[in-house]
């Protein structure tokens, strides 16, 4: 899992684990969680949303991915399928309004 996150989501961040069976893993700051999840989960890809872990709100976004049960294989293409739908989502944060008045 660690290749392929290296390789398909070089701008997020993570540790690697000393042990367990998950990776928590930084998300970009403009990427919404939920939409993350719900495109994930109808692409056929799992993950868990950082706020489900958080207990304060407005928490920088994470998730945190498990690999127990797939093979090498399968977490590579679901990697890359995550990379996909993160990079879909559109980097609203160099947006500016325009002021009225």
């Amino acid at each position: 899992m660690l290749a392929a996150l290296e390789r398909y989501l070089p701008e997020c961040s993570w540790l690697a684990p000393a042990g367990g069976l998950c990776i928590w893993v930084k998300l970009p700051t403009h990427i919404d969680e939920r939409q993350l999840y719900l495109t994930g989960i109808q692409r056929g890809i799992g993950m868990a949303p950082g706020s489900a872990f958080y207990v304060l709100p407005d928490m920088p976004p994470a998730m945190r991915l498990s690999f127990s049960s797939n093979s090498p294989a399968r977490i590579r293409k679901g990697i890359a399928i995550l990379s996909q739908v993160i990079h879909e989502q559109p980097d609203t944060s160099m947006l500016r309004r325009r002021s009225i008045g």
